[in-house]
């Protein structure tokens, strides 16, 4: 950002949660290179409206991922991608794109601000250098807010990545706690969603109708695609709930980029 953009603000979160979320609008239009990309951005997306985008969104977005090579991405899936990955539709995929962003996201980002507002800090009596907006290094100012996202995309990635063998599911189920700020993955089912991974891969050999060995541990197509499905369809809402959770009990700190992680802020924080 050059030096005519730098925005001064005597309530910084607001306005770096703006930025935060103009990004995201970026790399929407210009589209993503996989399905993959695409789903790591939801991720991110899910992270900076802190979890007001609606469940059923995500609902609608799971089914454009196909479970299997068998079946055909669905046509937001395919108007999200770049040109060169999907250069076949027979529509505007810029303006999917935009239009999705004009009815998902911008509503979503209007209920978020209206959600911080409630407890952004105001900044008295600094320099305009400490009311820069663009040198704050946190989501809307939030360090647990950070937090949370580096976790949900690690868990994603790992996931996404697939296992070397289905023990490794425990210790990614233990990450997944903190991802999901303690928010169950499959509300109504028994058992923790990490936990059913695991029980029902042991049983492949016995039981290869209930196993998830091969969905968890092979890095074929048809594998790839089955994990790519049940991130949409079950990772993300799980997201989504937990942000939605710590968003009102993440408090605020005027960390600025340079500082030492982990310094007392100098700034005097009026309400």
């Amino acid at each position: 950002m050059s030096k005519t953009d730098v925005q001064q603000s005597r309530r910084p979160s607001l306005r770096k949660l703006r930025i935060d979320v103009q990004e995201m609008r970026t790399e929407l239009e210009a589209g993503f290179d996989s399905p993959r990309e695409a789903l790591a951005w939801f991720q991110r997306l899910t992270v900076r409206t802190r979890g007001e985008i609606p469940q059923r969104r995500y609902q609608q977005i799971a089914e454009e991922f196909p479970p299997t090579p068998g079946h055909d991405r669905g046509p937001f899936l395919e108007a999200l991608l770049a040109d060169h990955a999907a250069p076949d539709t027979a529509y505007d995929s810029q303006e999917v794109r935009r239009y999705f962003w004009a009815w998902s996201v911008l509503p979503a980002f209007h209920r978020a601000l209206r959600q911080l507002r409630k407890d952004a800090g105001s900044y008295v009596g600094e320099t305009k250098e400490a009311q820069d907006v663009s040198r704050m290094r946190y989501i809307a100012m939030r360090p647990a807010i950070d937090e949370i996202d580096r976790d949900q995309a690690g868990v994603l990635e790992a996931f996404l990545d697939g296992f070397d063998e289905p023990a490794d599911v425990l210790n990614w189920g233990e990450r997944l706690q903190l991802a999901t700020h303690g928010e169950p993955v499959q509300p109504d089912l028994p058992g923790g969603f990490a936990t059913r991974l695991y029980t029902e891969g042991v049983a492949a050999d016995v039981l290869p109708e209930t196993s998830n060995t091969a969905m968890l541990t092979r890095t074929d197509d048809t594998h790839t695609r089955a994990r790519e499905w049940l991130a949409a369809k079950l990772l993300l809402p799980a997201f989504n709930r937990g942000v939605r959770d710590l968003a009102g009990r993440a408090g605020e700190e005027a960390d600025t980029a340079g500082d030492e992680i982990g310094d007392a802020p100098s700034w005097e924080v009026g309400r």
